[in-house]
């Protein structure tokens, strides 16, 4: 079933992140995250949606070169190109554009969903081969805080049901064997 981009919007969006969840590590202080927020419209209305979390940090990509890069560089090559296939999309992109996987995956994302609701499909079962998660384990990070705190993190964030916390390091001051060995004593090994 063949499909056409008809209209894109982009938007960056950004997120403050609660004053408990804050994330400091050797590399800074993590107060914001910035989001670009992508929707996408075939010729028949149907709209699907994509976002890449993207961090100078994580990926080498900015919420603006991001969204440049979607604007300017990917949606020329995908308005009004016939898809056969969401993979198409991707595949035009690697061959035009090296690296920015978090600002492709906005638009994979978007691309997928667009199909799917032409399918009137959930788009995991497109791609997915096993029935879906009911839920799906997640992780925290926690920032390098005096002991204390990271404990009381930590404990709180065990007490919500995470049970994978990573803990940044490296902060000058920060004893960060006594803080990560009081959270195996309140936590245990596992």
């Amino acid at each position: 079933m063949s499909f056409r981009i008809k209209k894109a919007t982009s938007v960056i969006e950004s997120h403050c992140l609660r004053d408990d969840r804050i994330v400091v590590s050797a590399a800074g202080t993590h107060s914001q995250s910035n989001y670009l927020s992508l929707a996408i419209e075939d010729e028949d209305g149907h709209v699907g949606f994509g976002e890449a979390a993207v961090s100078p940090l994580w990926s080498g990509e900015t919420a603006v070169g991001a969204k440049n890069l979607v604007d300017e560089c990917f949606m020329p090559l995908l308005i009004d190109a016939t898809l056969d296939h969401p993979s198409e999309a991707i595949a035009l992109l690697d061959r035009v554009i090296l690296g920015s996987p978090f600002a492709k995956s906005a638009v994979d994302v978007a691309v997928w969903d667009v199909y799917a609701k032409r399918l009137a499909s959930p788009a995991g079962s497109l791609f997915g081969d096993q029935e879906p998660l009911k839920s799906i384990p997640t992780r925290a990070s926690i920032g390098a805080y005096p002991a204390k705190k990271t404990r009381q993190m930590a404990r709180e964030l065990y007490d919500e049901g995470i049970r994978t916390l990573k803990f940044k390091v490296g902060v000058p001051g920060i004893d960060d064997v006594s803080r990560l060995r009081g959270v195996r004593e309140d936590l245990g090994e596992d």
